[in-house]
């Protein structure tokens, strides 16, 4: 698994007294495909250079993560971008690596 990231991503609001209101967001790149994951985003980078794989972290409750590759002198790596809703003031994201 060298060199492998897998990020299991969820965002949340905080309603005024603490308690967790909605999940706003959620992204575990358990699909069948790159399209379905873009799907879920409002921006990438180099999509063509995004696969799935099963390469996951040893104990992982995933089975696929997205594996985005840099090619020095091609591309910059890869991005994704989701841009939220006006109204939350405040969301918290969770991560797992």
């Amino acid at each position: 698994m060298k060199g492998s990231l897998q990020i299991v991503l969820f965002l949340l609001s905080i309603s005024a007294v603490g308690q967790e209101s909605c999940i706003v967001f959620v992204e575990d790149f358990e699909t069948i495909s790159v399209q379905e994951i873009l799907n879920n985003w409002d921006n990438s980078g180099n999509s063509g250079g995004m696969s799935l794989s099963v390469d996951v972290p040893e104990n992982s409750k995933g089975q696929t993560s997205l594996m985005m590759t840099y090619t020095p002198g091609e591309n910059n790596g890869g991005f994704l971008y989701k841009l939220f809703p006006e109204g939350y003031d405040t969301l918290f994201a969770r991560f797992f690596v």
